[in-house]
């Protein structure tokens, strides 16, 4: 009886933590509160909390554990006609496997899937299928289909867990160039951001992901440079990605806002880090972003062998990119590339 309450807590513990984006902690918690219920004869509870610990393990970018947690929930869930449990399993494994693949029609495939779950069940995650759909259609380069499907993710961003949607349709408006829709978003949401040394949601650590990126593209160097130690406050939860809905990873986040300061030894050092966990993982579409993004921090500082550094970064971006059919990437490094400037030659003292 102790053992099935203490698992019960343990499980909702875990939802809770879940929220704040303590993904450690929720993989701690919800791995016990599982162990516990199952002994307990609740195995409802232990495939709710299973489900947390999958989608948390792809945000710690422990990708092959996810898998066998996602395999041992599948099997519980599907038995017991658990739908939200099913429903984590799923978005962990869709997102693993675009990560993975970079496979932008597959993407597209599971967004589709996702939505017509979600809706049957009437939940109100919509808002996040809404958005993988529009990514999906970015990465594919139709940029007008995706702001239709990016901006309806944004006007039904789930409650509580709004970030990858209202992020998404800044991105899309910083990369589209709409600066004054894009500045206007920001103003819109600051009460959002995470404020430093406190819990924070997740919806606003996930913000303040894609305002950093958003506002680099647009050349808004301030804010993100302000925002350095709070990103390195969200890396210390153990989060590798921004989540598993988006995985956009915190060290080449890291690197933009530094670059930004103009702190260039640490931008190099966070995209360095950034290259070597999008292989590992393995990210191949975070990999590519890393190279373009690391290229412009190298064109912005200019020192002895930076650009030539930079064209080779953006060449093999613009090569990824044209392997994983996402041509308005392509162009978009092929471009900085054709503008990079006169490399400085070393000199000597």
């Amino acid at each position: 009886h102790d053992d099935a309450v203490r698992g019960f807590v343990l499980g909702e513990e875990c939802c809770a933590k879940q929220a704040s984006m303590r993904v450690a902690d929720v993989v701690r918690t919800g791995q016990l509160g599982a162990t516990l219920m199952l002994a307990a004869g609740d195995p409802w509870g232990a495939a709710t909390a299973l489900g947390f610990v999958a989608i948390n393990l792809v945000q710690l970018g422990r990708f092959d554990e996810s898998r066998v947690v996602g395999e041992q929930l599948a099997s519980l869930a599907e038995r017991l006609g658990n739908h939200a449990a099913l429903c984590l399993h799923d978005r962990a494994r869709g997102m693993r496997e675009f990560f993975r693949t970079g496979g932008v029609d597959a993407l597209e495939v599971f967004a589709h899937a996702d939505l017509e779950l979600v809706e049957r069940l009437g939940w109100l995650w919509g808002g996040h299928s809404f958005s993988w759909i529009g990514l999906a259609h970015l990465l594919r380069g139709d940029w007008n289909t995706a702001g239709h499907w990016l901006e309806r993710g944004s006007q039904h961003a789930p409650p509580g867990l709004a970030g990858f949607s209202w992020g998404s349709w800044f991105q899309f408006l910083a990369l589209t160039e709409q600066r004054d829709r894009a500045l206007a978003f920001i103003d819109e949401r600051q009460a959002e951001l995470p404020i430093a040394g406190q819990p924070n949601t997740w919806t606003a650590w996930t913000l303040l992901m894609a305002f950093t990126e958003g506002l680099y593209i647009l050349g808004e160097y301030e804010r993100p440079a302000s925002w350095y130690s709070l990103i390195r406050e969200a890396e210390a939860t153990g989060a590798v990605t921004t989540s598993y809905i988006e995985g956009r990873l915190l060290e080449r986040i890291a690197g933009i806002s530094a670059a930004a300061a103009g702190d260039w030894s640490s931008a190099e050092t966070h995209f360095r880090n950034a290259l070597r966990q999008a292989d590992e993982l393995p990210h191949r579409f975070e990999a590519l972003e890393t190279h373009r993004f690391y290229a412009q921090m190298l064109t912005d500082r200019n020192g002895p062998g930076d650009i030539d550094r930079a064209a080779q970064l953006l060449r093999h971006a613009a090569q990824g990119y044209s392997q994983l059919k996402m041509p308005r990437h392509a162009s978009l490094a092929d471009q900085m590339l054709a503008h990079l400037p006169p490399a400085r030659e070393r000199t000597l003292d």
